[in-house]
């Protein structure tokens, strides 16, 4: 894990975006997306993930990462790449970030799900790829602005450059 104990939940209404907002402000700091597949990066470094793990706190993820995340170390530990015991504790570790604040998970709402489709039709991107890009459109038109996305998936990367998106770790 990153070193630290946690992250936080927060609706995809106007309460998490004033949330996300304030947090923002109150730290000076960037805000980025970041997808289910760079935030494994943040619990299991793997080479060239460095920039993602020093993006600055919190994260706004979907809140579908919470299950692709455990999906991702319960795959790991069927491959014989991790014990079930790390599985859970690194489960755990997500749950701690989603509460504390340092993940602010925004909900799948209704308007997420009408990008998503958009995000589908434009991109061939899977239906969860397209959730997840949904989200950081709707979260940069909701807050006026948002960094970058984070992504290891070169489809999803493709998509969010083509929506103008900064992306983390660089991809050419």
């Amino acid at each position: 894990p990153r070193g630290h104990a946690g992250r936080s939940r927060c609706g995809g209404g106007a309460a998490g975006v004033r949330r996300i907002r304030r947090r923002s402000r109150e730290r000076g700091s960037l805000i980025w997306f970041a997808d289910s597949s760079s935030l494994v990066t943040l619990y299991v470094p793997e080479p060239g993930f460095d920039m993602v793990r020093a993006l600055p706190e919190p994260l706004v993820v979907s809140a579908l990462a919470q299950v692709e995340i455990a999906s991702a170390f319960w795959r790991k530990q069927r491959l014989g790449e991790s014990s079930a015991r790390d599985a859970l504790l690194l489960s755990d570790q997500v749950r701690a970030d989603l509460a504390d604040g340092r993940l602010l998970a925004l909900e799948v709402t209704s308007s997420i799900l009408t990008e998503a489709e958009r995000a589908v039709a434009r991109h061939g991107l899977r239906a969860y790829d397209a959730v997840q890009l949904a989200t950081a459109i709707v979260a940069r038109s909701a807050l006026g602005a948002l960094d970058g996305v984070a992504t290891a998936d070169g489809a999803l990367a493709d998509a969010a450059l083509a929506e103008g998106f900064a992306l983390l770790p660089r991809h050419e």
